[in-house]
């Protein structure tokens, strides 16, 4: 087997371990290699780079739509996070009444300076 074979080899063990959320001391460690091989291969190949950044942003996803899967389920914290960092919400003086039975109605307002009222559950 040639170099550039055994390289390739290294960078897909590298990028699988990537996406399946290692982060870069243990797909280094997975594939075998030192960190400085890693980064220097970042530096010489563009499309390498292209690719660890895409694995990355990759387990973003994953992430997102598991906040986003739990904030249709019915969690309060996933659906304030969520709407709070991907949908422009802001708040101020938000209204909780709670009670038995009481469904919490908190009041925010949007960055445009809107108010809006949407339902987190019990």
């Amino acid at each position: 087997m040639n170099k550039n074979n055994s390289d390739l080899q290294v960078r897909n063990i590298l990028l699988k371990s990537l996406r399946g959320g290692s982060n870069i001391t243990a797909a280094c460690q997975a594939a075998e290699i030192s960190r400085t091989t890693f980064y220097g291969w970042r530096i010489a190949n563009k499309e390498f780079d292209a690719s660890v950044e895409k694995a990355k942003l990759s387990r973003v996803q994953i992430v997102e739509d598991a906040l986003y899967k739990n904030a249709l389920e019915g969690s309060t914290h996933a659906q304030v996070f969520y709407l709070k960092n991907r949908g422009n919400w802001a708040d101020k003086d938000t209204e909780i009444n709670i009670g038995v039975g009481v469904t919490v109605m908190p009041s925010v307002e949007l960055k445009d300076g809107s108010r809006a009222r949407f339902n987190v559950g019990d």
